[in-house]
Parts: C-alpha cells; sequence; structure tokens
C-alpha cells in the first residue's frame, strides 16, 4: 500500500473509521484474493459506490487510481477495505451487487452457512437480485 492510502488510514477522524472490519470478513478478503483482482470490473462504477455507500472518499479513489494497472488498483483497494470500518465487508458487497456484480459476492464473499443452494439464507452482502451471467461463473469456475 502506498503512503497516502495509509495517511488516510491513520488520520481519518471519523468513528467509522476508527474500527477495523470483522476478522472473518477480513479472511474471506485474503482467502479470495486471487480470484477477487481476477474477477472484479471497476469499469461498471464500483467506486462511485463506494463512494456513495461512504465506504471511501473521492480522494482515497483518486490515490488508487494514479498510474496504475486494473489489477494493481484492486490490490489496493482489497488492501484499504480492512481499514474503513465494520460495515465497509458489507457496503463492498452491496456496492459490487449495485455495478452488476452480485456473481463475485453469491461465488467468494457470501457468508452464510454452507446449506443446499434451494435451502441457502441470503446473506448480508445478498442486497439486491440481479441475475448473474453465466458464462461469468463459468469462465471463473476454471
Amino acid at each position: 500500500m502506498n503512503n497516502c492510502c495509509a495517511f488516510f488510514i491513520n488520520h481519518n477522524t471519523s468513528k467509522r473509521q476508527k474500527q477495523r472490519m470483522e476478522k472473518a470478513h477480513k479472511d474471506m478478503l485474503i482467502e479470495h484474493r486471487t480470484k477477487l483482482v481476477k474477477t472484479i470490473d471497476i469499469a461498471n462504477g464500483l467506486f462511485s459506490e463506494l463512494i456513495q455507500r461512504k465506504v471511501l472518499t473521492p480522494r482515497m479513489v483518486r490515490e488508487i487510481k494514479v498510474n496504475k494497472d486494473i489489477d494493481s488498483q484492486i490490490e489496493d483497494l482489497l488492501d484499504l477495505l480492512p481499514s474503513c470500518g465494520p460495515e465497509a465487508y458489507d457496503q463492498f458487497c452491496a456496492a459490487l451487487v449495485a455495478s452488476d456484480q452480485k456473481y463475485i459476492v453469491d461465488f467468494f464473499l457470501d457468508m452464510s452457512p454452507s446449506k443446499p443452494t434451494s435451502e441457502k439464507a441470503p446473506s448480508p452482502c445478498t442486497v439486491a437480485s440481479i441475475k448473474s451471467d453465466s458464462s461469468t461463473l463459468s469462465a471463473i469456475h476454471k
């Protein structure tokens, strides 16, 4: 993580920013990091959604984007999220859903207990019903 992002993490005075993400959520981001970096599409308004949900500031997004390739931007985002407060995970999932990436939440980030699909309770991350792209899921499985 670069110095500017560290500045935001260490110097943001809001109460939300001082609290950290739950360990289970942080572990989920770490466990699926490689696949998330390959799968997340930031061109569909993900950063705008995260700003709107007050997970990131516009300045943080500018710093994530500056002179970096797409994979590096996503890696910086994943590095920053655990320091964005206890609601950051759920808001990140909601932002993915809102940016037409619900399949990522369903496949990688769903925290509900393992049950057969027909009995699976909705996860806190599953906040909207957006039709999944089955071809994208097929590509992920490969």
